[in-house]
């Protein structure tokens, strides 16, 4: 008699935030029973939210990622270019005080040179 008020013995499950579902000791088995002979096969329409979800969540990201590249990337480019055409006129402009300073030189050894 233990043995089978056991077996009969109700389980408690929550399945909301107040409700309580009632199951005995061989609905449980049979739903287990169930479950573990049907086969696992994905179903299409899983698969299909999945995708869905994917979509509606990686869209935006794709669409900002390529709308920034798009816009940050002319930016840096004209960054680069500014930046580029500073040092080329800094390298100008040392290359100009230094003949300059040799042909000051170069003058100054001619005029000397003639004085002679």
């Amino acid at each position: 008699m233990r043995a089978a008020a056991r077996r009969e013995q109700k389980h408690l499950t929550m399945v909301g935030p107040s409700v309580l579902w009632s199951e005995t000791d061989q609905e449980l088995e049979m739903a287990r029973s169930d479950t573990e002979t049907m086969p696992r096969t994905r179903s299409p329409l899983r698969w299909r939210i999945v995708i869905a979800l994917l979509t509606v969540s990686l869209l935006p990201l794709c669409l900002l990622g390529a709308g920034a590249w798009l816009l940050f990337g002319r930016i840096l480019e004209n960054k680069a270019l500014e930046l580029q055409q500073s040092v080329v006129e800094r390298h100008a402009h040392a290359i100009d005080a230094y003949l300059a300073e040799h042909l000051h030189l170069l003058r100054l050894l001619a005029d000397t040179h003639d004085q002679r």
